[in-house]
């Protein structure tokens, strides 16, 4: 009598592959949706949690069902399910389909719904057609490389910029040349945009800035609309159209952008005329100048764990996810949960979270304070100084106070608000650098765009601008000097009289298509 042989069990290399990339697409989407916004060290974390979780699902599954494909099918299921939710909500809360408000708890039951008729189905499955797991695999590999590639590139790209070993520098004394200072208030707009969006006359502090020797051009207009195009333009003082960057990718948050900014022409001129360049810890990673002589970053600076980034990012993440649910009930229900600790708390609003706040009201306050205090350095210093303000989060209070709880819901309010302390601290800090800077310095108070409350049009780029130079003129500015001709100016007035000023255009979007048109006073939305 022969023995039958026991069938040992096939090694599932394949079944366990197509889980874990199935598990995995969701993440590395997302990743590679955001790729300019964050940095590659923020990722490690929740891409481990995130293996963890799909390993979890795949065990539990293979231990409970006796046939691979089943617990295949069935892995695959609870992870399309749950990697799904945040993203199928966010789309029903948009679109309303049939005009109808489908809440996160119809969501859910919907869901188990049919989650519990797709895995009833996968347990009846027996057989799989040959090679299907094989094809699978191939799809979503395909899925993935197609998200993964933008960021390998992007990685690769922004590798190449260089990272200064050393933060020490040896600063040379100071001679004639003065110190030059780009401030950048973001989202700080122009006068008249003030007061027909939000109500709030700013002429007081315009006029502070007149007796100061200020020229405030009353036309004031950026380039472009967002953030990314109008610093790369103005640190390389030309269009970037003209700098290679083609009309689609205006804007984007892409690795060549990116390093407009970081290795940017201003910084090579001023670096060959015996500057050290000054920069601020940035919004996002695409303006966050980090290998700059002096990098200016409360949180290293301090000693604090800088992980406000980190925490956005899982976030935004968890909020695709199933886990929404939780958020949202904690959210329907903050009375209930007021006892959790506040860095769980931002994990489900990062409204009501004080650390979110306090990273930026004390890396604006840092930023102040340690301006104040370059006059009395030696050497000569270009600095670039973004401060995230009046742009969101509304940090401040008139008072200067933080802004927590936040004193209103209004958003208008609490951007006038901002501003009204953020005037003050201008007023102060431009007393402090012209009182103690000798020679005088180069100042420019600028926004990079207008007010987020707009999302287009030419009210879009109608921006705070303020020039202080100080001395004779050879070329004065004007009403209408966009930001590409800021450092153009200053070249041709201190550095090198043969530096000619570009046409001032705008790139400005009506509806859905860009135009690039003169700057005028006469333009109208």
């Amino acid at each position: 009598m022969t023995k039958t042989k026991k069938k040992k069990p096939r090694i599932m290399i394949g079944d366990f592959l197509l889980i874990i990339m199935t598990g995995l697409f969701s993440f590395i989407a997302l990743w590679n949706n955001n790729v300019g916004q964050i940095t590659s060290e923020i990722i490690f974390l929740p891409l481990i949690a995130t293996l963890g979780y799909v390993l979890i699902v795949a065990i539990f599954w293979f231990v409970i069902l006796k046939t691979p494909i089943q617990a295949t099918l069935a892995s695959i299921l609870t992870l399309v399910f749950c990697f799904s939710f945040g993203h199928v909500l966010n789309l029903l809360e948009k679109y309303k389909p049939l005009g109808l408000s489908i809440g996160f708890l119809k969501l859910l039951i919907l869901y188990l719904f049919l989650f519990s008729i797709l895995l009833f189905i996968t347990l009846r499955i027996k057989h799989f057609p040959k090679n299907s797991v094989f094809f699978l695999n191939i799809v979503v590999m395909s899925l993935i490389l197609v998200n993964l590639l933008p960021i390998l590139i992007y990685q690769i790209k922004t590798a190449k910029v260089e990272t200064p070993t050393n933060k020490t520098v040896l600063f040379n004394d100071k001679n004639d040349q003065p110190d030059i200072y780009y401030i950048v208030l973001d989202a700080y707009a122009r006068q008249d945009v003030l007061e027909n969006v939000i109500g709030y006359d700013n002429t007081e502090f315009q006029i502070s800035l007149k007796e100061r020797g200020f020229y405030l051009p009353d036309c004031a207009l950026s380039n472009y609309d967002i953030t990314e195009a109008t610093i790369g333009s103005v640190l390389n003082f030309d269009y970037l159209q003209t700098l290679g960057v083609s009309e689609s990718d205006i804007g984007e948050d892409n690795a060549d952008n990116a390093k407009l900014i970081w290795n940017n022409k201003v910084w090579e001129f001023f670096k060959q005329k015996g500057y050290h360049f000054v920069t601020t810890k940035g919004f996002s990673s695409f303006n966050d100048i980090v290998n700059s002589d002096l990098y200016l970053n409360y949180a290293d600076d301090h000693g604090d764990n800088d992980d406000i980034s980190q925490q956005r990012f899982v976030n935004l993440y968890l909020n695709t996810t199933i886990f929404r649910v939780v958020t949202e009930i904690i959210l329907n229900n903050p009375e209930k949960f007021n006892h959790l600790p506040n860095w769980l708390i931002y994990s489900f609003n990062e409204s009501t979270e004080l650390n979110y706040l306090l990273h930026w009201f004390n890396q604006n306050n840092y930023v102040f304070s340690s301006l104040e205090k370059i006059p009395d350095m030696q050497g000569n210093f270009f600095i670039y100084a973004h401060i995230n303000s009046p742009h969101p989060p509304y940090v401040y209070r008139k008072d200067g106070s933080i802004n927590y709880p936040a004193e209103t819901t209004d958003e208008k309010i609490a951007y006038a608000n901002t501003i009204t302390h953020l005037n003050n601290k201008i007023l102060e800090l431009v007393d402090q650098l012209i009182k103690n800077s000798n020679p005088h310095p180069v100042i420019i108070l600028q926004a990079d765009h207008s007010i987020h409350m707009l999302t287009n049009g030419i009210d879009k780029h109608k921006i705070f601008s303020a020039y202080y130079l100080p001395g004779e003129l050879a070329t004065t500015p004007y009403n209408t000097i966009t930001p590409v001709n800021n450092f153009r100016l200053i070249f041709k007035n201190y550095f090198d009289p043969s530096i000619e000023l570009l046409p001032d255009m705008i790139y400005v979007k009506y509806l859905n298509e860009y135009e690039f048109i003169p700057a005028s006073c006469e333009i109208t939305p």
